[in-house]
């Protein structure tokens, strides 16, 4: 058995009520099973038990984690020598970065924005910070519409890539007065601070495609001087004093889980990698998983992504016996070592 989290918040008043229905029904299910492993999204559930329940804790056979913010937090609890269980760090597999983070966002981002704000993008100044799968996916979508797309990034290799592609690197601060929209997607928090939102235009779009929540800074935008107008569901105006209004959407939530559709194909993609990772774990030999995070082996990537081809009526080509003694390969792959890159030049479209 298994417990699967997408993002539960277990500081809400439900948890502290300890008399509530809620907290009561939880804690039922939560005697009824014998955990045995967790598949997380975000790090929240992995990080609750370890610290509420840490001899539950040492007893799981494995976690599963499929995002940026929740793999740092197993990575930081690996160094420290508290990551008592082996994890694996699914976010970082191909089929999870190509196809979730690149090419779901991809079209995610474009369908988030009209649903909330009925915009055209051609000729639209846009910063989109962070230039990693879900960066590059919002950027090209972005470019093919017709708009003039500025990245900024702290990796001087993503850096260089978005250069490559044809963007301009920037810092926030130097475009953030002349942009009609901004997008995060870094994984990481305070992106947006208060001060970039102060400079920023009249009408100014504001979102999130990064994971957490905590990339604006939405809490500094409570304050009784500005004013909140809801306008629609998910789309709120806060208007500075001077009569400044900047569109904050789903209030720096995920916008394409908040605001728009995940398509089925890459669910079933992602749901697949997450499986056979969780089953992987489970059915593992003593000793070849230590307490650590590891990686989906590549095999199963590829086993992924042959499970999803038929979609496309597609047929792969196979390698003859000696083509296969040539390249030093197995027949039925592995195809790829693990330090391959599968690099996409995804900017480039017209």
């Amino acid at each position: 058995m298994f417990i699967f989290c997408s993002t539960i918040n277990v500081n809400s008043s439900s948890w502290k009520n300890k008399t509530s229905p809620e907290n009561k029904t939880y804690s039922v299910v939560m005697a009824a099973f014998i955990l045995f492993q967790i598949l997380d999204d975000g790090g929240d559930l992995t990080h609750w038990i370890y610290k509420k329940y840490p001899n539950m804790f040492k007893k799981i056979k494995g976690i599963v984690e499929e995002s940026v913010t929740g793999v740092h937090r197993l990575y930081q609890l690996s160094k420290a020598g508290k990551l008592c269980v082996p994890a694996m760090n699914v976010n970082d597999s191909v089929t999870k970065q190509k196809f979730d983070n690149l090419y779901c966002c991809r079209e995610s981002i474009l369908d988030g924005l009209k649903r909330t704000t009925d915009m055209m993008f051609g000729g639209k100044q846009v910063v989109i910070c962070g230039y990693g799968e879900v960066g590059k996916g919002c950027c090209a979508a972005l470019k093919a519409m017709g708009s003039i797309v500025y990245v900024t990034e702290i990796d001087p290799i993503c850096a260089l890539q978005a250069c490559m592609d044809g963007f301009r690197l920037v810092k926030l601060n130097e475009v953030i007065r002349q942009v009609d929209i901004v997008i995060t997607c870094t994984g990481n928090k305070n992106v947006v601070t208060r001060e970039h939102l102060d400079r920023m235009k009249n009408s100014c779009i504001v979102c999130n495609m990064g994971h957490s929540n905590t990339e604006i800074d939405v809490a500094s935008l409570r304050t009784p001087e500005l004013t909140w107008e809801r306008v629609r569901s998910q789309v709120d105006h806060v208007i500075w004093p001077d009569g400044k209004r900047i569109v904050l959407l789903a209030e720096g939530r995920l916008l394409n889980l908040s605001c728009s559709t995940v398509p089925t194909f890459v669910l079933s993609i992602t749901a697949t990698t997450q499986a056979l990772a969780l089953i992987e774990l489970y059915n593992a030999p003593e000793g070849r998983y230590k307490q650590d995070v590891y990686l989906l082996p590549k095999k199963m990537d590829e086993y992924v992504a042959s499970l999803h081809l038929p979609t496309f009526d597609a047929h792969l080509t196979e390698l003859s016996d000696e083509q296969a003694k040539y390249l030093g390969l197995n027949k039925n792959g592995p195809f790829k070592p693990n330090y391959y890159r599968y690099l996409l030049l995804c900017c480039n479209v017209k």
